[in-house]
């Protein structure tokens, strides 16, 4: 438990009262320290899972955030604003926090230099962005280096496996889903259903050039 909240408050309660939005403002405060927690200070990189959301519902929180005074606003607001649920307007904000697109200083979340440029990008060159991004994702990253470390293609078993032994209280599936969605998007990774098997794009063309 990270913190009691002792509700003191009596009925009827008056919503508009100063203790009650005190109340309230405390509620988010605690509640946004647990889910969007501050970053701790400089540690060695460790394998962090890529948040299970959609390449749309991030590009559409920066969109949103460009309307924005100063390109930011507080989570609750934005879940609001976005109509979907806290928990998973948290989960979106950390995949944009986790590919450099914001950040959150307490309860609010800003929208970050790079987050401005990528949305003023066309198509292409925001794929190619997000494939640089995903790049330095530590889970992205292992995924890569599986698929060098094994020209180019693995079982998608094998990815399976990994994240289970990695991540066992998250459904590897779902988590896997995640990957190849994004990593498809950026023309980084595929996962062809048939054969079984996950591919990094590009490693043939790559590979013929260093025989060369």
């Amino acid at each position: 438990m990270r913190e009691e909240l002792v509700n003191s408050l009596p009925y009827p309660r008056v919503e508009r009262s100063p203790e009650f939005e005190q109340m309230v403002d405390r509620l988010h405060a605690i509640l946004t320290a647990t889910l969007l927690p501050e970053p701790a200070p400089a540690a060695p990189q460790r394998l962090v899972p890529f948040p299970r959301v959609h390449v749309s519902e991030v590009t559409g929180l920066l969109d949103h955030l460009l309307t924005r005074p100063e390109g930011k606003g507080p989570v609750f607001e934005l879940a609001e604003d976005l109509g979907v649920d806290y928990d998973r307007m948290s989960a979106v904000v950390r995949a944009a926090e986790q590919l450099g697109w914001v950040t959150t200083p307490g309860e609010i979340v800003q929208l970050t230099q790079g987050g401005r440029e990528v949305m003023a990008m066309d198509d292409a060159a925001r794929k190619d962005a997000t494939r640089a991004r995903l790049g330095k994702q530590p889970l992205f990253a292992r995924l890569i280096t599986m698929l060098k470390e094994s020209d180019g293609s693995v079982e998608a078993e094998e990815v399976l496996a990994d994240l289970t032994i990695y991540f066992p209280f998250i459904t590897a599936e779902s988590l896997f889903a995640t990957l190849v969605e994004w990593g498809r998007y950026a023309e980084l990774v595929d996962h062809d259903t048939i054969a079984g098997r996950v591919s990094l794009l590009g490693w043939e063309s790559a590979a013929e050039v260093r025989s060369d």
